[in-house]
């Protein structure tokens, strides 16, 4: 068989001169398509950009809009929270832990012992305001705080709202006020006490007279009566 006759069989065989590189190349690209794959990052979901796990079905616990019973309310007022949770993943999640905050001070802590796939969880607090600083509160409400519960997407858990608190109006005007009623009633008690003196005297200028007119009287009926006395003495005799 001539060379060529036998190059020509050998590369219809893969076994040509540039058969071992041919199969080298590809033999490098399957290795390198597999680290590829082995390596490639998660995909982030999350807005903060955080992994977002792709396993098994999950829990997504998400706290909804926060309301409150009074956005403004006066000092020493007690205010009603309420919020939905939700759990938007695919899995149930059990005694899930919701707290309320003033800031980042505790306010109260609710427990939801049982919220399965797509089920939804009124919670409602009261926040007393009544030992509480004047002027802007933010309200939050966080869902499972210390991540005991294995979700899909962590970024979700909280919500807050503004509360602003005032102070009451009876207690900004309350001395004034007291003063105001004090020097009324003062002056009330100088008229009714100025009144009852002039009553009194009043009467005892009426009594007076009249019991001078009734000793004049008895004056007058005495010496008639003397009178009467002498002149029947003198007829007699």
């Amino acid at each position: 068989m001539s060379e060529a006759g036998w190059t020509k069989r050998m590369v219809g065989r893969g076994r040509g001169p540039g058969a071992g590189l041919r199969r080298g190349a590809i033999t490098v690209a399957a290795a390198l398509l597999v680290v590829l794959l082995a390596t490639a990052p998660p995909s982030l979901d999350g807005q903060d950009g955080r992994a977002v796990a792709q396993g098994p079905a999950a829990a997504d616990l998400v706290v909804f809009d926060i309301h409150t019973s009074n956005r403004e309310p006066w000092s020493g007022d007690t205010v009603e929270i309420s919020t939905i949770i939700s759990n938007k993943g695919g899995a149930k999640a059990s005694n899930v832990t919701v707290i309320c905050y003033d800031s980042s001070r505790e306010v109260s802590e609710k427990t939801i012992k049982e919220l399965g796939p797509g089920a939804n969880q009124e919670v409602v607090f009261k926040w007393g305001t009544g030992e509480v600083s004047l002027g802007k509160h933010t309200i939050r409400v966080l869902v499972d705080p210390e991540d005991k519960v294995a979700e899909s997407n962590e970024t979700n858990n909280e919500a807050s709202v503004d509360v602003t608190v005032r102070e009451h109006p009876l207690r900004t005007y309350a001395i004034p006020i007291l003063l105001v009623i004090a020097v009324l009633g003062f002056a009330v008690y100088k008229l009714y006490y100025r009144w009852a003196l002039w009553r009194l005297k009043r009467k005892g200028k009426g009594s007076g007279k009249g019991a001078g007119t009734r000793a004049k009287s008895g004056t007058g009926a005495a010496a008639a009566r003397g009178q009467r006395e002498r002149i029947t003495k003198d007829e007699e005799e």
